[in-house]
């Protein structure tokens, strides 16, 4: 049986530390080393995995919004200004899962707590600044309007 990270994440909401990982590539030998074998636990309660991916060799962030972290199954993205065919944020409120995908490179986030949920959602905040305008209008005297989406990002309540 083959599949990604996530595909098990989306079966097994509840172990998400390394054993989850670890399990998930001794059941799948034809898949290799376990990249996910230097996981490691931010301070404030969050397991964070790590690897390159080959997105079916698209090599984009595309994989990520039809398949991987799709609306309806209850990812959001995270819009930033940086978002682009190479790069992308997506969100799981209720699992309290972030993942990045940055040139090939993903990084999976599972939250065990509230707490370190907000921090999470915190920290993207601080370090992506304002999302950036879901349209611009541009009037006939030149005048420029933004607008933005009221849910583009999640609150750290």
């Amino acid at each position: 049986m083959q599949g990604t990270i996530l595909e098990w994440l989306d079966n097994d909401l509840f172990r998400t530390n390394a054993d989850l990982m670890a399990a998930f590539y001794a059941e799948r030998p034809e898949l290799g080393r376990n990249p996910w074998s230097s996981a490691t636990t931010h301070d404030g309660g969050a397991d964070i995995y790590r690897a390159f991916v080959n997105n079916d060799g698209e090599g984009s962030r595309y994989t990520y919004d039809t398949t991987r972290c799709r609306y309806a199954d209850g990812w959001r993205q995270y819009d930033t200004t940086q978002d682009a065919w190479y790069f992308g944020v997506w969100y799981h409120p209720e699992r309290r899962v972030v993942v990045t995908y940055a040139e090939g490179d993903e990084t999976v986030v599972v939250c065990r707590t509230d707490a370190a949920w907000r921090a999470e959602l915190a920290a993207l905040a601080e370090f992506y600044g304002d999302p950036p305008p879901a349209a611009v209008g541009i009037s006939l005297d030149g005048t420029i309007t933004n607008y933005f989406d009221a849910d583009a990002r999640p609150e750290p309540a």
